[in-house]
């Protein structure tokens, strides 16, 4: 959804929510990059 956003001119922001994992914030930190 972000990258379909992104390709239309909408800023996109993203927020980990998985306070139980860990490498929740890491994981989505790696995709956000991906991204860019």
């Amino acid at each position: 959804v972000a990258y379909w956003l992104l390709q239309h001119n909408v800023t996109v922001m993203m927020a980990a929510c998985d306070t139980f994992r860990s490498g929740a914030v890491e994981q989505l930190r790696t995709h956000a990059r991906r991204l860019q």
